[in-house]
């Protein structure tokens, strides 16, 4: 279920990401068929409390500061 919920939230070659609700939704409606009832209702509550927290980061690259070697030290 984790896997799935990861999968689809994840943007993809073929297709974008999948909003939250949608991924909710679709585990909720496998809930009994593909997914355990109890562990589909755990996760929903679990990821409906964390999933604004959750920092998205960007798909471009960060900058990165370029340093100078550090100087020898004396005795080295």
């Amino acid at each position: 279920m984790c896997d799935v919920f990861d999968a689809l939230r994840t943007k993809r070659p073929y297709r974008g990401p999948w909003t939250q609700p949608e991924v909710l939704q679709y585990l909720e409606d496998g809930a009994g068929q593909e997914f355990e009832p109890g562990l589909v209702r755990s996760f929903m509550s679990m990821m409906q409390q964390w999933e604004p927290s959750v920092a998205v980061v960007a798909d471009e690259p960060a900058a990165v500061a370029v340093l100078a070697p550090a100087e020898p030290r004396a005795g080295s």
